[in-house]
């Protein structure tokens, strides 16, 4: 017996006594004791040597024990059955205390000696217990040996275990001593046959409880090891063998779970041959066939997520990766057995969509469809699903249901477009602008064209319009072009809202301006800074800047008018967004390229303007159009300062000033500003340009101008004498005038067409306003005097319709009793008729005429 350790001490102490009193008993009974007397005490002594050899090992003092046990067994002649058992347990005490002590050689002899003790005797003749006690020294003597891993001891473990089998059968101690035995030979070939037919008898004979299907799955992962098809094809068969049995124990149904989930890791563990799928699928067929109640919710989540590592979803990953779609495909399809139809709809549908990716990645789009056939409701809708179909549709031409999958992934992502730019991506892999544009709408849409954390919307922005442009310019006609009104409309809000959110941007810039407001390089860059990313930046804007410009110009004969109008006005909002101190230089060239914005702009809206049915929208297109005359007006004044433009760069620039100031007249004219008309005339001095008198004149002669009006003072533009005109007069006739005068002093006027204007504005003075009539008719005089001596006469029939003119009405005068008025007019009259080229016939006939009337 061992003594409780609490109770050490005190087996010391009375050892201690009862080693006095030891020899003195065994004198005594020697001397006078009967048999039966000697008898007892040799026992007591025995068993008082036992007790000294525990209580020597419970102190540690292995050398006594030694010496104790070795008193004990020159008695062992007079042991009787108790002492033997008890001797005997007490041995393999102290060899299981020196194994677990990692002291194996110690242990080997305490066990070695035990094992002898007890095998001294007849089984037949100890204890019940005596058997479980031999098995447990055997046991753990074969450990013992096992552990000093010599070739002798290793023998002498295989002799035991022999002996052990023999003796009991394949009880499971003796099985698993095998297995154990195998597992430390030192051969270099693992004997995974030998092993896996040790399992095989352990299905046969072992009983079904929880700590036999530990210890078989323990021992199935270690040949698993060396031999994984041995460990899959032991798992096979326990299930095959024990399944029927198996599910009738309630509380065994975990371990079969957990049988399960070590199946398959062992499977995704190995290699991928045909045989491993085969025999995955049948092995989840038969537990599925059997097990009525199918796995729980937790046992088919572990086949697909085992802790933080996923099982066959690690598995299927990785064969995709390396692009072995039928072997992904393949994991897919035992990951969707109905064994597993627990493990929860999003699991489900994630190995579904991995089957469209392998499908997608072989080219197999009728498989692909198949597969989305089979998912659920709920899973198609998921915004992955549609994005692998949106994949699959663009590539089989579906448009419309690529147009579906891509509205369904826009409406499921809120305000998230990270799944739509995967869309873009993909229709640009695909080659197919038309979708990448669609999806690009989206995610802009989506966005709102807002600044977002994980949206670069410059970046995005050129990137469609790119697209745009491109699918646009595929037009090689004007006829084909026009098709793409709709494109070009969605470039035109690319653009315009691309400038809205840069004049949002920079309303966030909290310092760094100039102090007249204006922006500055340093509060463009603050703004950068704060957000720790670049956005919009001087390389974006110019980028903008240029493209509006360039596309606008390259377009004008192809677009609406009002498109390439949008992209001019945008291009204008771009240059206003810059910061002031760019430079010299790159000032320079983004105002001329604004002035020329407002010359093509200011162009494009007198066209529109004359050709709108709608008069509240002509009238707002010549109001546009003053203002681009402004702006390029004011720009242009910067630019003339001496030293800024090379003479002919200036003299480009005056020229579309004429131009410009003529439009700028007519708005005028239409809108029925007369007093701006006057400015626009000062205006023109300075472009010594003929076509803008004349486009000036045709503008006054065909608009609606009152022919009486409030006082409007007016300059004689190039005049020798200037004059101001105090009195009421027409608004026509004076600026006519105004316009005649100037364009004769440029000497680049045809005396033809002056003369047709000198006679509708004669005509209209001659009837609102005798002063101007009377000039008119000095100054033909003065001009047609000087074209004399030209190779370019004034008209004869223009002198003649003047003079006659002027003459009836000297007669008109006449009868109205105005001697004075008549004879002034009949002289200018004459005056005119006398530079006719008719050889003085009008003259003469005209003072006949004079000289027949009776003044008072």
């Amino acid at each position: 017996m061992v003594p409780d350790e609490k109770n050490i001490e005190y087996s010391k102490t009375v050892l201690e006594k009862v080693a006095a009193y030891t020899d003195i008993l065994q004198k005594a009974f020697e001397e006078t004791g009967t048999s039966e007397e000697k008898s007892i005490c040799g026992k007591l002594t025995a068993e008082y040597f036992v007790l000294r050899t525990v209580l020597a090992w419970r102190h540690d003092d292995m050398q006594l024990a030694e010496h104790m046990y070795n008193k004990s067994m020159n008695s062992k002649d007079i042991f009787d059955h108790d002492t033997t058992e008890s001797l005997s347990d007490a041995l393999y005490e102290i060899g299981k205390e020196s194994l677990t002590k990692k002291q194996y050689t110690l242990a080997v002899k305490w066990l070695q000696r035990a094992y002898e003790v007890l095998n001294s005797e007849d089984l037949d003749k100890l204890s019940a217990n005596a058997t479980e006690l031999r098995i447990s020294i055997l046991q753990t003597l074969i450990k013992a040996l096992l552990e000093t891993k010599s070739d002798e001891s290793l023998q002498r473990a295989q002799d035991l275990v022999d002996l052990l089998e023999g003796e009991i059968g394949d009880k499971m101690v003796v099985l698993l001593l095998r297995m154990e035995l195998l597992s430390e030979k030192t051969d270099d070939v693992f004997d995974g046959l030998a092993y896996s037919g040790i399992l095989q008898r352990m299905i046969r004979t072992m009983s079904l409880s929880i700590a036999n299907l530990r210890l078989f799955l323990f021992h199935a992962r270690k040949l698993n090891d060396k031999a994984p098809s041995l460990a899959i094809k032991a798992l096979d068969e326990l299930v095959r063998l024990r399944i029927k049995e198996w599910v009738d124990i309630t509380k065994l149904g975990e371990w079969l779970e957990k049988v399960l989930v070590t199946r398959i890791w062992m499977v995704v563990s190995g290699r991928d041959t045909e045989e491993g799928f085969v025999g995955t699928e049948a092995f989840l067929d038969l537990i599925a066939d059997n097990a009525v109640k199918g796995m729980t919710t937790e046992a088919t989540m572990a086949v697909h997520m085992v802790g933080r590592h996923e099982l066959l979803w690690k598995r299927i990953e990785a064969s995709y990766g390396l692009s072995q779609y039928e072997i992904t495909e393949k994991w897919c399809r035992l990951g969707l057995h109905r064994l597993f139809e627990k493990s929860g709809e999003l699991n489900i549908a994630k190995i579904s969509r991995k089957i469209l990716l392998c499908a997608l990645g072989r080219g197999d789009i009728g498989s692909a469809r198949d597969v989305f056939g089979s998912m659920s409701s709920g899973a198609k809708e998921e915004p992955l699903t549609r994005f692998l179909m949106y994949k699959i549709a663009i590539r089989s031409e579906e448009v419309e249901f690529a147009a579906e999958c891509l509205e369904k992934v826009a409406v499921s992502q809120g305000n998230d477009p990270t799944l739509l730019y995967a869309c873009v991506l993909d229709a640009q892999q695909a080659g197919n602008r038309t979708h990448v544009l669609s999806a690009l709408q989206l995610v802009l849409e989506k966005c709102g064209y807002n600044l977002q954390g994980n949206v670069h919307l410059p970046s995005l922005l050129r990137t469609t319009v790119v697209l745009l442009v491109g699918v646009i310019e595929g037009a090689k006609t004007k006829e084909e072009s026009a098709k793409h009104g709709e494109s070009v409309e969605r470039l035109c809000q690319l653009f315009e809202g691309g400038e809205y959110t840069f004049s949002l941007f920079l309303k966030d810039v909290p310092t760094g301006y100039a102090c007249d407001g204006t922006l500055t390089i340093e509060a463009l860059q603050s703004i950068q800074k704060s957000s720790n990313r670049e956005v919009w930046t001087l390389l974006e804007l110019e980028w903008f800047s240029r493209n509006t410009y360039n596309l606008s110009l390259k377009n004008l004969s192809l677009w609406d008018p009002r498109q390439s109008l949008r992209l001019l006005t945008c291009c204008i909002g771009f240059i206003d967004l810059y910061p002031a101190d760019i430079g010299s230089h790159a000032h320079d060239d983004i105002t001329l390229r604004k002035m020329f914005c407002n010359f093509t702009s200011a162009t494009a809206l007198v066209s529109l303007a004359r050709s709108e049915d709608l008069i509240e929208t002509q009238l707002q297109d010549y109001l546009n159009l003053r203002k681009h005359v402004a702006s390029f007006d004011s720009l242009l004044q910067e630019k003339l300062e001496p030293g800024k433009l090379e003479e002919l760069t200036a003299d480009d620039l005056l020229q579309k000033l004429a131009v410009l100031l003529a439009f700028d007249f007519e708005a005028g004219c239409r809108l029925k500003d007369w007093d701006s008309l006057g400015e626009c005339i000062l205006k023109a001095e300075v472009c010594r340009c003929a076509l803008v008198w004349e486009l000036m004149a045709d503008c006054i002669l065909g608009c609606e101008a009152p022919t009486t009006g409030e006082l409007v003072l007016f300059l004689s533009i190039i005049l020798r004498a200037s004059k101001v005109y105090t009195n009421c007069f027409s608004v026509l006739v004076t600026t006519m005038k105004k316009i005649v005068n100037a364009t004769w002093e440029l000497e680049a006027f045809d005396s033809a067409k002056l003369s047709k204007y000198l006679r509708c504005l004669f005509h209209v003075a001659i009837v609102s306003n005798d002063v101007i009539a009377e000039e008119l008719l000095d100054q033909v005089n003065v001009l047609a005097r000087d074209a004399a001596e030209t190779d370019l006469p004034y008209p004869t029939p223009e002198l003649d319709w003047l003079a006659t003119k002027s003459f009836n009405h000297a007669i008109d005068l006449y009868i109205a009793d105005q001697d004075d008025a008549c004879r002034r007019w009949a002289e200018k009259a004459l005056n005119v008729a006398k530079m006719c080229a008719d050889g003085g016939a009008l003259y003469e006939l005209l003072k006949g005429k004079l000289a027949g009337l009776r003044f008072g």
